[in-house]
């Protein structure tokens, strides 16, 4: 329409339809933009998950080692034990065959 001429029904509905369309276009732009930021966020947290992971395996196996070097000192321990046990019997073995040898040295 010329300026100062009323606008018929199908321009103004072509009008309407434009903004429409415009408002549309800027839609789409955003949900682009949040699928955007949906993908990147999605990957930050698979890299995340997976450093968790591996984080949490090496603790695992640290565990495992510690578990098994303290099992190892538990019975390196216990020979200790065993050892000085034995060492005691044979001290007071040797002790009463020293009694023994001066009782009999006395009584010569």
């Amino acid at each position: 329409p010329k300026d100062g001429d009323v606008p018929t029904e199908n321009e103004r509905l072509g009008a309407k339809v434009k903004v429409f369309a415009g408002s549309l276009q800027l839609k789409n732009i955003e949900v682009g933009k949040l699928k955007g930021d949906l993908q990147q966020a999605r990957a930050q947290h698979v890299v995340e998950i997976y450093h968790a992971k591996t984080t949490n395996e090496k603790l695992e196996e640290e565990l495992q080692q510690l578990k098994n070097q303290n099992e190892k000192n538990k019975q390196a321990m216990m020979k200790l034990v065993h050892a000085v046990k034995e060492q005691r019997e044979t001290l007071k073995f040797v002790r009463k065959e020293k009694e023994m040898m001066q009782r009999e040295t006395l009584h010569l």
